[in-house]
């Protein structure tokens, strides 16, 4: 079995399919692939599940039929976005644990990943520019005063409205919890970088599909892990495999028409 302690770059790719077993309904399918792998290589780790806040035990499996466990990952018995999940081995034995930490004075959070002896060892971080939301919140102030002078005074604050609920949502979006929808994600311990997770959706491409999913279907999300920046490997590679599942469980209410 393929020592993944070992390896630096991954491809996380995530779609949702429907199932018939045992009953009508529909799973989310994950499969990591080696950073310099693609198309038909078999994945190295799959899970096959549905996630968005579940509170059953997720199992991690190297292979589709599901007969050789790496690792799961444990959420306690009901949603809880404070509490820690633990990652086992298929011996349950602890790897680690991935946690989310709600920082009100910044309006955003991280996630905090744990070692084996409970000790704090990382934290997952969103890379959101600054300059992003500047020119953001210009742009609005900017229509909304060329929608007053234009338009005149009622149909004006119509429009002025319309803009401060536009820009409103996007400042939730970006502020608020931006772990949740950000493209870039860091794996930081301190000042220093030790890994960079790049998220980006996918239209469906599978055979026989149109380019719209089905209400039950997805296209692709794929995320790309580069754990270059960690060369003596202080962060174990089961715990970072475990992170875009693990945010798909405690992600926020934006996400889900983010990145579904």
């Amino acid at each position: 079995m393929l020592d993944l302690d070992q390896q630096d770059r991954f491809v996380a790719t995530r779609r949702r399919r429907v199932t018939l077993s045992p009953s009508l309904g529909s799973v989310d399918v994950y499969d990591f692939r080696l950073g310099h792998s693609w198309g038909d290589t078999p994945p190295v780790c799959q899970v096959r599940q549905r996630v968005s806040r579940c509170n059953e035990r997720i199992g991690f499996y190297a292979d589709e039929a599901r007969s050789a466990a790496l690792m799961y990952l444990d959420p306690p018995p009901r949603f809880d976005p404070w509490a820690r999940y633990e990652l086992v081995d298929s011996g349950s034995d602890t790897i680690g644990a991935i946690q989310k930490a709600f920082v009100t004075a910044r309006r955003r959070s991280d996630y905090v990943l744990y070692g084996g002896d409970g000790e704090e060892v990382a934290r997952v971080e969103a890379q959101v520019p600054v300059a992003v939301g500047r020119r953001r919140a210009a742009g609005a102030a900017g229509s909304g005063a060329l929608g007053i002078a234009l338009l005149g005074p009622p149909v004006g604050l119509a429009v002025a409205a319309a803009v401060a609920v536009s820009a409103t949502l996007r400042h939730v979006r970006d502020c608020v919890d931006p772990i949740d929808i950000a493209s870039q994600l860091r794996i930081v311990r301190g000042d220093q970088t030790l890994g960079v997770l790049l998220r980006r959706s996918l239209a469906p491409t599978w055979p026989g599909r149109s380019p719209i999913p089905l209400p039950w279907e997805s296209g692709e999300t794929v995320c790309e892990i580069d754990m270059t920046g960690d060369p003596s490997r202080s962060v174990d590679r089961r715990l970072v495999l475990a992170i875009p599942v693990a945010l798909d469980v405690l992600r926020g209410v934006f996400a889900e028409s983010a990145f579904r």
